[in-house]
């Protein structure tokens, strides 16, 4: 008997599970760098797939090998997100330099390329400085909780009450209860978990991170979507069973991980 994609899906959840919960608590910030530098090539290849461009062609594998280069550089020298920011403009303005602006399709992708950097490799050095706080491992493990607890609430009550659609033209599936059963969920999980984590949060502050997170995983979400039904692709690629691609399963994370660091560093 052939296995559904749903119970694909939680049998790849159920073995990524326990190593997600070793690297975040226990693995040296040397492996979770290299690990995210991967992820970040992984990505990068997808959403270039998905926008049309060639990962193969030279100037997509300069930009995906300096998207990990410079997450591996964040972390060995401590960069801020400010000071990595002008580092990618500056290899943004490398790229344009040596690209032949007088063809057509050049123009078209370069600001593709520069999108990629940006949505990936610059959004996940803020989980590198996140490691940095004082509680860092369980801050990165409360909004990787909550981010999941959205998806998870989201899926099974938009899958059980169904009723009108969120923004059908964007990604069909999602529902208004939907994304009502992902913000309750991740503010149950915020209080009763949360407070276990990072014991210094009050409830009020466990309430509110626990339900901006989820209206920012939604629109995490959301924003790949679009791209994916732009190109008419269904899954970044096949390389998570019961999930798609890494994007499929991260896109979410992309968002509200820097949306946390700046709440945190403002003292919110």
């Amino acid at each position: 008997m052939p296995i559904s994609d749903h119970h694909k899906r939680w049998l790849t959840a159920i073995v990524l599970l326990p190593l997600v919960i070793w690297i975040i608590g226990w693995a040296d910030m040397l492996f979770l760098t290299v690990l995210l530098s991967l992820f970040s090539a992984i990505g990068m290849y997808e959403i270039y797939k998905i926008f049309g461009l060639n990962p193969s062609d030279i100037r997509s594998i300069a930009a995906i090998c300096f998207g990990s280069i410079m997450l591996v550089a964040s972390s060995i020298y401590n960069i801020s997100p400010g000071g990595l920011a002008v580092i990618f403009l500056s290899g943004i303005f490398l790229l344009l330099l040596f690209t032949d602006r007088s063809s057509p399709m050049v123009n078209k992708k370069a600001p593709l390329l520069i999108m990629g950097l940006i949505y990936i490799p610059f959004m996940l050095s803020h989980a590198l400085r996140i490691m940095e706080f004082d509680h860092g491992r369980m801050w990165l493990f409360y909004i990787l909780l909550l981010t999941f607890a959205t998806d998870v609430g989201a899926f099974y009550t938009g899958r059980t009450l169904g009723g009108p659609k969120l923004f059908p033209q964007v990604s069909p599936a999602k529902t208004w209860s939907g994304a009502i059963g992902g913000l309750l969920l991740s503010c149950l999980v915020s209080v009763f978990i949360g407070g276990m984590l990072i014991e210094d949060l009050s409830t009020q502050r466990l309430i509110i991170f626990g339900a901006v997170i989820p209206i920012i995983a939604m629109f995490g979400d959301l924003f790949e979507s679009m791209f994916k039904r732009s190109g008419n692709i269904k899954d970044a690629s096949n390389i998570l069973p019961g999930h798609g691609g890494v994007m499929d399963r991260f896109d979410s994370i992309l968002f509200t991980i820097p949306v946390m660091y700046y709440l945190i560093t403002r003292g919110f």
